[in-house]
């Protein structure tokens, strides 16, 4: 990572907590086409550092996930704080910041996330541009200008700084001020990544680390980690900041993240079984397992993909038009660095059930809901069972009616006969209904008057609710 001009004593004012320490860049030519790129060393109770020492002896690592965040549509709003990507806090900024999105097309960005991977293609570490949420990841944000964050003109990037790995950090890349170039802008991405790893400035006019072509020297056409030792320093050999008087920047990487490794997620259907008798809008679950953690989970029937799907719990329906016969069933998973791993069974469809006796071959404890058989009274996380979110449903919804009553429920057409027993499609807005039990006169979504029931009270839908922590086993 890299600084850029007026960062040095306005930091010392804004960081009360830290010692800020940014390279004096007052000889940057006016060249705004190659700002300069920087570090700020940050006090070490300002954030979660791992030492080296301790990676090499064995010690974990809190991630292997860099989340590139453009910023769109809204921009990113940033607080002054404790570093962590999680919470959105950063300790190299003062107040609240607000970053504005990515100034180019989708196209360029595409192109950029591609760039930067391929950097980072030889390291056991994921590049992602979807948002982790609570998981641990270093967030590297791409768009903006320096002013957003409260730096000076001529600032192209910015990372706090440690002899060590500061874990969940927020660096800046102030893409705008590049225009829509790739290179300048995936340059900068993987300095100021790489600086929260550790790795120092060197002279090495290939390496991303290099000062070469911003404050001195002709760029090189492109920059990738070189396993070389290389002087530290931007313009001059200098001494490491850390120790030694060169770094081998490929080296170091690896010996945080080692060789990378891509194994695609161990993907099994465990619900429906294969060759099984199902209805239409048949339930698709299966156990989703990956060190890296899930990306995107997608259900794809005969070929064509019905829904994919970012955050867990990882539940699908299939189709209510499938025709009858024997269908092809796909459940894909895609990990963080774009390894993808997915299993498939057959299916067969024959008449959509009409009541729960239709549903017995299908298997134990199911009822008939819309046609479709779903896990009923006794199956845990069926039908009416109680629940606290989403994922303990197998339908992946769990609905209060605001008193304290928390049911897993079904979707359910209003105005049709859709629900078992007494349970009634109750009106939840939007058109759209759920079973609710105890609502209905017998079974059906009519009311004694012919018209769909509705709550006295607000009817709380609470759908698919993630836990606000990532397991590496997913029940999808």
């Amino acid at each position: 990572m890299k600084l850029h001009t007026a960062v040095g004593s306005a930091l010392f004012l804004l960081l009360a907590t830290g010692t800020a320490v940014a390279e004096d860049n007052a000889s940057i030519p006016n060249e705004w086409q190659r700002p300069s790129r920087g570090k700020i060393d940050i006090d070490i109770t300002q954030a979660d550092i791992t030492t080296r020492d301790e990676i090499a002896e064995g010690g974990p690592i809190s991630s292997r996930l860099i989340f590139l965040n453009n910023c769109k549509p809204g921009g990113c709003v940033v607080r002054s704080g404790f570093e962590s990507s999680i919470n959105n806090t950063s300790s190299i900024i003062s107040g609240t910041r607000t970053i504005t999105p990515f100034a180019y097309s989708d196209a360029v960005w595409d192109d950029i996330v591609d760039c930067v991977r391929n950097i980072y293609a030889p390291f056991n570490v994921g590049v992602t541009d979807q948002d982790p949420g609570s998981v641990n990841h270093w967030e590297s944000i791409v768009a903006g200008e320096p002013q957003d964050a409260g730096f000076g003109n001529g600032t192209g990037g910015v990372s706090p700084f440690s002899c060590g790995i500061i874990n969940n950090s927020i660096t800046y890349d102030f893409a705008n001020i590049y225009g829509p170039n790739v290179e300048e802008i995936c340059w900068t991405v993987a300095q100021e990544t790489a600086h929260s790893f550790g790795l120092e400035h060197e002279r090495l006019a290939t390496d991303p680390m290099t000062y070469i072509g911003t404050v001195c020297g002709t760029a090189a056409a492109a920059h990738s980690f070189q396993n070389q030792a290389a002087p530290c320093g931007e313009c001059s050999n200098t001494s490491c900041d850390c120790g030694g008087t060169t770094q081998n920047s490929y080296q170091m990487i690896m010996d945080i993240f080692g060789a990378s490794t891509p194994s695609p997620p161990a993907v099994t259907i465990t619900e429906p079984d294969n060759g099984q008798a199902v209805s239409p809008g048949f339930i698709v679950r299966g156990d989703i397992v990956d060190d890296n953690g899930i990306g995107s989970a997608s259900l794809i029937v005969d070929g064509q993909t019905i829904l994919t799907l970012t955050l867990p719990p990882f539940v699908f329906n299939a189709p209510e038009t499938l025709l009858e016969g024997t269908h092809t069933v796909t459940l894909r998973a895609t990990d963080f660095q774009g390894t993808v791993g997915e299993d498939s069974i057959d299916v067969v469809i024959g008449e959509p059930c009409e009541t729960p006796g239709d549903c017995v071959e299908q298997g134990d404890n199911l009822t008939c809901v819309g046609g479709r058989c779903v896990p009923g009274e006794g199956a845990d996380g069926g039908l009416g069972d109680e629940c606290e979110s989403g994922p303990d449903c197998f339908s992946g919804q769990c609905a209060s009616d605001g008193e304290g009553n928390k049911y897993c429920v079904e979707s359910c057409d209003l105005g049709e006969s859709d629900c078992p027993g007494d349970f009634g499609c109750l009106d939840v807005g939007n058109g759209n209904g759920v079973c609710w039990p105890g609502a209905g006169d017998g079974g059906g979504c009519l009311d004694a008057g012919g018209e769909a029931p509705t709550m006295p009270i607000v009817f709380g839908l609470f759908v698919g609710v993630m836990a606000l922590v990532r397991r590496r086993r997913v029940r999808a």
